[in-house]
């Protein structure tokens, strides 16, 4: 459809896309406005009126006017019928514009002649004869638009036999029927609109904010009335939503808590049958079409103050009329008691979750079933539902403050057929003892099902959130203990020395008669600490010795001098090891020599000077001595020879 019109626009008839959107347009009710009824039927007088063309009531100059508005007329050079050209109202001299449509049909171009189609013919030559539409036959039916829980499959007939034509008039009447199928209901309980969100998992529509992996969950709440057929989505884990789809597919329901369905983007009114037009509705049971008495009112209340959250009741799936009240304590609105629920599946809070209150009314969507909350701010708080709910309910009070105790009471409608019943239970069940010797064994709380009376194990999923006896422990195996006995011992690892040397032992168990029996070493490995497996140990050195040299000259004669001597380490084989192998034994390679004094002058005493007067000489004796003896003056230094 083109917004503007252009010297290629055909004015005769509508193109496939405008015939198409505004068809899908007057569908989906939007004309909804033509159908306000008029005072007068002026379209059964029109069928009596003798048929005229538009140009027979407005000249030329008179379309201009229409067209471009008072004054303006049609330009005196410009050839007829083709364009519509027309002056401007200060004269044609100043230019002549047109909108590219042709002269209406009936407007005089002569003498005896008109304009047909936007061409001036004459008038004998007749007009366009009227022809009226009528519809043609109903087509075959489309697939089910669901599988399951109602959905719509449509017929279309066409205004074709004849099609109108010249100005005739267009079919009254429906253009569409649809009817219901598939009414069973989804025992998967599916969210349809949710399938349709979730078409558009990993399409952020190229918007900046949202990331690539984006994944999308219906928005039922704060839709307006006429939009409740749209298709709104949320982005999961926000509060941000958009519209994916002008409309959603038909047999979608048109909200949570409604049997009302949407049909050609329209919502329609359907019964719990999920037939479009029924009347058929929910019993106070929650039983389609019942009389309200296959059910029967459970009931009970709880009133222990521990802070926290504590398990109320598990409501069952198939409940309805759910009512659940906590009153304040002695009419106080802040009592610092709170109704919680969460979903049986996840374990999430529904609601007054994570000590955050809400204290305000909202409603919650729990599947495909509404609860409404009054908010924590009142002095009876409360939440309820009608219709029946498709999982368990789990219902806790959160208690907090003062510890005031709380006053909880709830009631709800069940089946009056065999109800089953999830509860812990503790019985003489216990486990293997977890050790040998010294242990102890467990008896733990298990789930059963409890059906007519009797009990029977069931998945601990069931009994997720009800409250669970503790686990008993007791002793057992105590008449024996474990021990590590060596049963061998490598060599060590060094000949001579310091060395290592490798353990192995084996786990017996040792009964209170002090009989001994060896046992996997698997069961001292849980009971008793590792055994040290690599021990310190000393080579006995046997057949290693140092082997010496001859010793050196001493170094000095006399007055103390020393020796030497070299020594390797050698085993018997004679093969030389390093001299750390042989620390354990003495090695000499050293000793003194020479220690006889050496010889050394000694001097006697001074002679009397040979002269009393003048210059004299006096003498003393000298000799070479070495320890008591006199030795032979070449023993001595002669260059140390005292004065004498």
């Amino acid at each position: 459809m083109s917004r503007t019109l252009d010297h290629n626009s055909n004015p005769w008839v509508w193109s496939k896309c405008s015939r198409k959107h505004i068809t899908n347009f007057l569908d989906k009710d939007f004309g909804y406005c033509l159908k306000q009824p008029s005072r007068r039927n002026n379209l059964e007088r029109e069928k009596k009126k003798v048929s005229k063309y538009a140009g027979e009531f407005f000249d030329e100059n008179e379309q201009c006017e229409l067209v471009f508005g008072p004054g303006s007329s049609v330009c005196s050079y410009m050839p007829p019928c083709k364009r519509l050209w027309c002056s401007t109202p200060i004269g044609e001299e100043h230019g002549c514009k047109t909108q590219h449509m042709p002269w209406a049909d009936g407007t005089a171009c002569g003498d005896d002649m008109w304009c047909m189609r936007s061409e001036c013919v004459k008038k004998s030559s007749g007009g366009r004869m009227a022809v009226d539409g009528e519809w043609g036959e109903w087509q075959s039916w489309s697939d089910c638009s669901r599988t399951c829980g109602g959905g719509i499959r449509k017929s279309v007939r066409e205004c074709n036999n004849p099609t109108p034509a010249n100005g005739g008039l267009y079919c009254t009447g429906d253009r569409l029927r649809y009817e219901s199928c598939q009414t069973e209901d989804c025992h998967h309980g599916s969210d349809f609109r949710l399938e349709q969100c979730k078409a558009f998992d990993g399409n952020n529509f190229k918007m900046d904010d949202l990331p690539s992996w984006v994944q999308w969950v219906p928005k039922y709440s704060e839709i307006g009335e006429k939009d409740k057929c749209k298709l709104y989505c949320r982005v999961e884990y926000s509060s941000a939503y958009y519209l994916l789809a002008s409309s959603v597919t038909d047999g979608t329901a048109c909200g949570i808590d409604t049997f009302d369905m949407c049909v050609g983007g329209q919502c329609v009114p359907a019964g719990c049958d999920h037939v479009l037009g029924s009347s058929a509705r929910l019993d106070r049971c929650g039983v389609c079409k019942g009389d309200s008495s296959t059910c029967l009112r459970e009931s009970g209340s709880f009133n222990t103050s521990q802070y926290g959250y504590n398990f109320v009741v598990r409501i069952p799936a198939g409940a309805s009329s759910i009512d659940i009240r906590q009153n304040g304590y002695f009419g106080r609105k802040k009592d610092d008691n709170y109704i919680a629920v969460r979903d049986v599946d996840t374990g999430e809070y529904l609601m007054n979750g994570g000590f955050i209150l809400s204290m305000f009314k909202k409603s919650i969507q729990y599947g495909d079933v509404i609860l409404d909350y009054t908010g924590s701010d009142t002095i009876t708080e409360r939440l309820n539902s009608t219709k029946p709910i498709r999982k368990d309910l789990v219902v806790e009070v959160l208690t907090v403050g003062a510890l005031n105790p709380p006053d909880v009471t709830y009631t709800y409608l069940v089946s009056r057929e065999k109800q089953v019943e999830y509860r812990w239970k503790t019985a003489d069940r216990w486990s293997h003892c977890h050790r040998l010797c010294k242990g102890k064994k467990k008896s733990k709380p298990f789930c059963v099902k409890v059906e007519d009376g009797k009990e029977s194990d069931a998945d601990e999923h069931f009994c997720l959130y009800l409250p669970k006896p503790e686990t008993v422990t007791k002793a057992c195996n105590q008449h024996c203990r474990l021990e590590w006995v060596v049963t061998s011992k490598s060599n060590c690892s060094e000949r001579c020395g310091a060395g290592q040397q490798r353990v192995r032992y084996k786990c017996i168990k040792i009964l209170v008669d002090k009989t001994k029996a060896p046992v996997l070493t698997t069961y001292c490995r849980q009971e008793l600490s590792p055994p040290v497996t690599v021990a310190k140990c000393e080579g006995t050195c046997e057949g290693i010795a140092w082997v010496f040299g001859s010793w050196s000259e001493c170094s000095r004669t006399c007055g103390g001098g020393e020796q030497s001597r070299l020594a390797r380490c050698q085993d018997k084989e004679g093969n030389v090891l390093e001299d750390e192998k042989c620390k354990r034994m003495t090695k000499t390679t050293h000793k003194t020599c020479g220690q006889e004094e050496c010889p050394g002058w000694l001097t006697g005493e001074w002679s009397h000077c040979s002269a009393s007067c003048g210059k004299g000489v006096r003498q003393r004796p000298y000799w070479c001595q070495q320890g008591e003896k006199t030795v032979v003056s070449s023993f001595c230094n002669p260059d140390e020879v005292p004065a004498n």
